[in-house]
């Protein structure tokens, strides 16, 4: 028997008290479909085909990227996520997948927690890799990269970790990877954008090489987030829309020659530059302004 976290009792007399007013709104809807020619069922039919999968850390604390601020009741492991995502599909009913993150949700027992989920009429959808923070324990840290590291031994760490999602994932009754691409640069000429790319390439081809037959493979950017800005605008964001073969294309023949020597990075250190520099860059964005000004009069 499927368990509920809140009383059905207690959702029915919620509905019923609102009962009157959603039937006046649906009237209202179908007589406005049927003028456009519009059928309200078909609508429904195709609404009734619509999910979407909660993330686990969805149901934790919210606040900032820098800052978290504690709430009440909040979750403090899986188990707990799921009684909450229970409680949002319980209500909605279009959530009945949840999309777990490791090694923040890691358990012993992995056949038990599908076994938990199914109880709360759940399943799990794809699971997400952690790439783009350190963990106790850790061997090499990720502040040069992940899959675009410039460290060998740090890529190989990240292409294992999504490896082991994979296997997770099997355990769990998932069928798709979902890894974030958080590595880039925040200033120019921090890093080479082409052989960040290629080493990217070559990681990420390793962790689709381990997806069994039936799993897919999403990769996740975002491409203005700080420490992520050059690659994940220039040359991740487009690799996600099958672009890269064009990005290299451009990007690669404008290498230096004799490459140069490659060198780890931080991105939290700004670069520093001139102060004369500084002060000619809003004469500059003035000239670049008339000259954009001259093309659009001509």
């Amino acid at each position: 028997m499927q368990k509920t976290v809140i009383s059905p009792d207690l959702i029915a007399q919620g509905n019923a008290d609102n009962a009157a007013a959603l039937e006046d709104d649906y009237a209202s809807l179908d007589r406005k479909l049927e003028r456009r020619g519009i059928a309200i069922d078909s609508v429904k039919d195709r609404a009734k085909g619509w999910s979407v999968a909660v993330p686990s850390w969805g149901a934790g604390r919210g606040g900032t990227r820098f800052a978290k601020f504690p709430l009440a009741g909040e979750p403090t492991n899986i188990h707990e996520k799921l009684e909450d995502c229970a409680v949002i599909h319980q209500l909605g009913r279009t959530t009945p997948r949840v999309s777990p993150h490791f090694p923040w949700d890691c358990v012993e027992d992995y056949a038990g927690l599908r076994e938990e989920a199914e109880s709360y009429g759940l399943g799990f959808d794809a699971v997400n890799s952690n790439t783009f923070q350190d963990q106790p324990g850790q061997a090499q840290t990720y502040a040069t990269g992940s899959l675009a590291s410039t460290v060998e031994a740090t890529r190989q760490q990240a292409v294992e970790h999504n490896i082991e999602c994979i296997e997770i994932g099997q355990k769990i009754g998932s069928r798709r990877l979902t890894v974030w691409v958080g590595d880039g640069t925040n200033f120019p000429g921090q890093q080479d954008l082409g052989r960040s790319l290629d080493r990217y390439l070559e990681a990420a081809a390793q962790v689709y090489a381990a997806l069994p037959g039936d799993w897919q493979m999403m990769l996740e950017h975002k491409m203005f987030v700080a420490g992520l800005l050059l690659l994940g605008h220039f040359g991740l964001g487009q690799f996600a829309d099958g672009g890269a073969g064009t990005w290299r294309q451009v990007q690669v023949p404008c290498r230096s020659w004799p490459p140069r020597p490659e060198r780890e990075y931080r991105t939290d250190r700004r670069p520093s530059s001139p102060r004369g520099k500084a002060r000619r860059l809003p004469f500059q964005r003035q000239q670049v302004w008339r000259r954009r000004s001259r093309q659009r009069i001509d």
